[in-house]
C-alpha cells in the first residue's frame, strides 16, 4: 500500500520516464515556475477550479469521475464526492501554483497546475491528497499533452 501511495505521489508530481513512443520534453515537476497564488473561488469539479481573481485552474497529473449530468438515471459514481473533497481541500487556504506542463494553458484558458494549499503553516500537495483519498487516480499524462 505504501509503496503505491508512493508511486502515486511521485507521478502526480510528474517525476517519471517519457516513454519509448513519446518525445521527451522538458521536465516539469512540482519544483516548476510559479504560475499564480491567491485564494480558490468556486470548484467546478473534482478536478477543476478557479480562484477568487476569476482565473480557473485545470489540477494537473490526476483524473476524476465525472459529475454526473441532470438527465442520467445511472451516474459514474464520485464525481461529486471528489468536488467536495477538492473543496475542502482549498477552502481558506493560501494556494500557490506551478507550472506542470511546458504549455502553461490548455485550448479553453485554464492554467494547467500541480496546486499546493498552505494551512498552518505547511504546504499540502492537492492532488497528492486527492489520490491518497481515493477521489483521485494518477493520469497517464501530466498536462496539456493530446495524441
Amino acid at each position: 500500500m505504501a509503496a503505491a501511495l508512493a508511486a502515486g505521489v511521485a507521478a502526480t508530481c510528474g517525476w517519471w520516464s517519457a516513454s519509448a513512443q513519446e518525445q521527451p520534453r522538458a521536465a516539469f515537476g512540482c519544483d516548476g515556475e510559479t504560475l499564480a497564488q491567491g485564494a480558490a473561488g468556486r470548484v467546478l469539479d473534482g478536478r477543476t477550479f478557479a480562484l477568487a481573481d476569476g482565473r480557473e485552474i485545470r489540477l494537473a497529473g490526476i483524473e476524476v469521475p465525472p459529475l454526473p449530468e441532470p438527465q442520467e438515471k445511472s451516474p459514474a459514481p464520485g464525481g461529486t464526492a471528489a468536488r467536495d473533497a477538492l473543496a475542502a481541500l482549498l477552502s481558506g487556504a493560501e494556494i500557490t501554483l506551478k507550472q506542470a506542463d511546458a504549455q502553461k494553458a490548455d485550448r479553453y484558458g485554464r492554467l494547467i497546475a500541480y496546486a499546493f494549499a498552505k494551512r498552518d503553516g505547511a504546504n499540502h500537495a492537492v492532488q497528492a491528497d486527492l489520490v491518497a483519498t481515493g477521489h483521485a487516480r494518477v493520469a497517464a499524462r501530466d498536462g496539456t499533452f493530446a495524441p
